[in-house]
């Protein structure tokens, strides 16, 4: 029987603590997380400066 939830390399778990990490900054800054991903997936993703500085230039 498959058991979910579990990874199957230790690599897989570095990949979504770095996705996970990267959507959740974007969240806490402002920035739409379909956005974010749509970054990600172009190969563009947002820097942490762009996020850090998201909310200050959207005023």
């Amino acid at each position: 029987m498959k058991i979910s939830g579990q990874f199957q390399s230790i690599s897989y778990v570095q990949y979504y603590a770095n996705i996970r990490s990267y959507i959740e900054t974007c969240k806490k800054n402002g920035i739409n997380i379909i956005d974010a991903c749509v970054h990600l997936m172009q190969g563009v993703p947002y820097t942490l400066e762009e996020i850090l500085n998201y909310e200050k230039n959207s005023d």
